[in-house]
């Protein structure tokens, strides 16, 4: 049975502000939206609200990693972050 849609619109709601902070925050870590363009807001057929990540290139998973683990990034590699 498919969520009523109140509750879909709710849940895309959060899921997409979700999406825009994270990509926020990779932007402040010097990444150009190149390398986590793959970030989408989802909702499961529950409801549940979700983020897609999708691909991320090696710097911006990097630079993630050491953010979530409270180091500081290093600024992004020879070719501008993209």
């Amino acid at each position: 049975m498919p969520v009523p849609l109140p509750m879909w619109r709710e849940s895309w709601g959060r899921s997409e502000k979700a999406a825009y902070s994270l990509g926020e925050a990779l932007e402040a870590l010097g990444l150009l939206k190149a390398a986590y363009g793959g970030i989408r807001p989802a909702v499961t057929r529950t409801g549940r609200a979700y983020v897609h990540v999708g691909l991320l290139r090696e710097d911006a998973a990097l630079a993630l990693a050491k953010a979530l683990a409270g180091e500081a990034p290093e600024p992004p590699g020879g070719d501008g972050g993209m």
